[in-house]
């Protein structure tokens, strides 16, 4: 009890920290009644929070697009022209 997180006067028998707990760590509590009449501090409670999550994961790199892909889209493409090309010359006539 050297390192206090937090100390609190409540008129209930709950309290909620609204704080923010360190992962992969022993906590100790303990309480004293001051109403209605003043008490010796109770027994030592503790609890020991989850350890810290593993960070994410990197995502894995996207491949490359390959030469050989881009040749056909460049093939397609010309094809596409050629053939908007020949249907214009095609009407004129």
């Amino acid at each position: 009890m050297t390192q206090v997180v937090k100390e609190a006067d409540v008129t209930t028998t709950a309290y909620e920290y609204d704080g923010q707990l360190e992962y992969g760590r022993s906590y100790f509590w303990r309480v004293m009644a001051l109403e209605p009449a003043p008490s010796d501090w109770s027994a030592t409670f503790s609890f020991q929070t989850e350890a810290a999550p593993p960070p994410p994961a990197e995502p894995a790199p996207q491949p490359e697009t390959p030469l050989w892909a881009w040749v056909v889209i460049a093939t397609g493409l010309a094809l596409l022209i050629a053939i908007i090309i020949f249907i214009f010359r095609a009407r004129r006539r």
